[in-house]
């Protein structure tokens, strides 16, 4: 069985200071491409065993973003 794992995620809505990118696209390429390698790697299982977001207050939208990827 292969199992990818991955670190803290934090992800937010917001940019954090001094980040002049699409700081929202860019995070959610990021996770996308972790999926991605799971996919082509044949894995099993992914696990993150760190904070996948930021807050306990991240806005709903940011959360539904997130839920609906495969």
């Amino acid at each position: 069985m292969k199992v990818l794992c991955c670190g803290d995620f934090h992800i937010r809505a917001s940019a954090p200071r001094y980040r002049i990118d699409d700081y929202y696209a860019v995070q959610k390429e990021k996770i996308m491409w972790i999926m991605d390698l799971a996919y082509h790697e044949d894995c099993s299982l992914i696990l993150q065993p760190g904070d996948f977001f930021d807050s306990h207050t991240v806005p709903n939208r940011v959360v539904a973003d997130y839920v609906g990827l495969s």
